[in-house]
């Protein structure tokens, strides 16, 4: 693990921390539903960089035939698909996450789940700006 992982890492740990809190205040999460919640949130990160790991070449190669002198457009369509093949996988993974959060929850949770929804992510972009 190099020091920009171990650093992430660091980062990640803090916030799910803060998410944590966050999630137990407003849904009344006990602390059984709190734990669970937070092994599925730090599985879904690690798979989400190991995605990342394999989408950073394609998106390296990308940025630089968009600045070749030989515009190679068949290249760049082909290093765009593969990005958003990733893309998906990422967004199908935070659908597996959600669903494994609301069999944890109560319907009352889920209901309160749906309405905070945004808080959360907000409070995701608000953190990542202070790495």
């Amino acid at each position: 693990m190099n020091m920009n992982s171990k650093r992430r890492e660091g980062n990640e740990s803090a916030k799910m921390k803060g998410a944590g809190a966050l999630l137990k205040e407003k849904l009344d999460l006990s602390d059984d539903q709190l734990h669970q919640m937070m092994i599925i949130r730090n599985d879904f990160l690690k798979r989400e960089e190991e995605i990342d790991l394999h989408t950073r070449p394609f998106r390296d190669t990308l940025n630089l035939l968009m600045f070749n002198e030989q515009k190679d457009t068949v290249n760049i369509k082909r290093m765009a698909n593969q990005i958003s093949k990733f893309q998906y996988e990422i967004e199908m993974l935070r659908t597996e996450q959600a669903d494994a959060f609301k069999k944890i929850c109560t319907p009352a949770q889920r209901a309160e789940f749906r309405k905070i929804v945004f808080d959360i992510r907000d409070y995701f972009k608000r953190e990542g700006k202070r790495r």
